[in-house]
Parts: C-alpha cells; structure tokens; sequence
C-alpha cells in the first residue's frame, strides 16, 4: 500500500495526517467476476446465431443476464442461511462462558419469534385492516350505483339532470 501525505500549506508538520490509499481491485471478488464470466459464456454459446450478431448478442446478453438473476434467487436464501451460521458459529466459538452463550440463544430466539409474529400477526391484521376500509368504500358505491335509475328524458346535451337520476327513497 502507498501512504500519502494530505497537508494544505498552512498546516504545521506535526498535525500532518497519513491517509492509506488502498487499490480498488483489492476488495473485488475474482472468484464471483471468473463464476459470472464463465456463466455468461455457457449461456450465450447457447443462445447463438449467425444472424444478427450485434442484435443477437445484446439480446442474448440480456437472456443471459435475466437467466442468472432466476439462478441467482434460487440460491440465495441458502446463501444467506450459510452466511447467517457462519457469523454465529464465529460469535459462538468467541463466547467463552455459559452465560455469553445463554444470551446469545436468547437473542437468537427473540428475533426468531420477532419475525413469526411480524409474518402471522401484523402483517395479516394490516391486510386485514386494508381490505374492510376498501369493502366499506366499495359497498358504498354500489349502493350508490342502486339508486341510480335511467332518465326517459334525455336533457340538453345529452346529460340527465341529478334530481331525475336519483331514485325518491335513496337520501343525498
């Protein structure tokens, strides 16, 4: 790594700060760049054709692409899961007493419990909620559309004067 000095020339030498410059290509995975490389390659060899070629690759590109992102989210909650058993197994292997551990599980089935109640309870009231305030609204409208009944007459350009449109029981 280089190390860089970031002075300005109205600055004194002992406040000087050492700034690490790190290359870019350092933190990029080359295995998921070779993977990615090597899927994309698979599906456009599938995919080619004479005709077209510039047309037919971006097209076959973007298949490829959308066929990854279907692959991808097949495989991503196991990626997650393995992610998630990794950190607590590290945390776990860090814990040295019972105690440690003991908070660990409990936290661990606080959230655990957390999600099944934000799944079976909340979000089915909230759905719940939604659906009564969008059935009063709709019932009301249909009551609405009951008491409205043709005109025989029609009025100047072509429209039906209000108090002829409503039926004499329904109320405004």
């Amino acid at each position: 790594m280089r190390k860089h000095c970031l002075a300005p020339h109205h600055v004194e030498a002992d406040t000087l700060k050492v700034v690490e410059i790190d290359q870019p290509l350092r933190r990029v995975s080359g295995l998921g760049l070779l993977s990615s490389a090597v899927a994309l390659g698979f599906v456009l060899a599938h995919n080619a054709d004479d005709r077209n070629v510039l047309l037919n690759f971006f097209i076959n590109l973007s298949n490829a692409i959308a066929a990854m992102g279907r692959l991808l989210s097949w495989f991503l909650p196991v990626g997650l899961a393995s992610l998630t058993a990794t950190r607590v197994l590290a945390v776990a292997s860090t814990v040295r007493s019972a105690h440690s551990l003991s908070l660990l599980l409990t936290y661990s089935l606080n959230v655990v419990v957390a999600v099944l109640v934000h799944t079976f309870v909340v979000l089915p009231l909230i759905q719940w909620v939604m659906v009564q305030h969008w059935k009063r609204g709709l019932l009301r409208f249909f009551g609405q559309v009951q008491c409205i009944r043709p005109s025989p007459v029609p009025t100047a350009g072509a429209q039906q004067s209000f108090s002829a449109s409503r039926a004499p029981d329904c109320k405004p």
